[in-house]
């Protein structure tokens, strides 16, 4: 962890908001009673689910695969960005380089992560 970086609990998965409603993502059934609880003035405007992936486990994950890829010998790497996609539960990934597909091919296993392909 980054100094600075905040670290969510280990079974929170994001928020997002849609059409007046706030959607907030969790690892576990368990989970959706203490957030539930925790939350309890605004459940009116709060649906819960459960997802796969935590958020810093999407975090890390991108940072580990940014380490992997970084050093793969890609010669014409130009560029790498990250983020956690709460709503589809992955990490998007955007890569600037011309081989991008052979590293998109790499990966194709990984259920946590999709590609877009960046052109600079």
């Amino acid at each position: 962890m980054v100094y600075g970086e905040y670290e969510y609990p280990d079974d929170y998965a994001g928020r997002y908001s849609e059409d007046y409603k706030l959607y907030v993502l969790v690892t576990d059934e368990d989970s959706i009673e203490y957030y539930s609880n925790l939350l309890s003035e605004y459940n009116d405007f709060i649906e819960y689910r459960v997802v796969k992936y935590s958020y810093n486990y999407l975090d890390e994950h991108i940072d580990e695969l940014w380490q992997e890829i970084r050093t793969g010998g890609y010669d014409d790497l130009r560029g790498f960005r990250g983020e956690v996609d709460v709503e589809k539960n992955k990490g998007h990934i955007v890569i600037f380089c011309d081989n991008y597909d052979e590293i998109v091919e790499k990966y194709a296993d990984d259920e946590a992560v999709y590609f877009e392909n960046g052109y600079l």
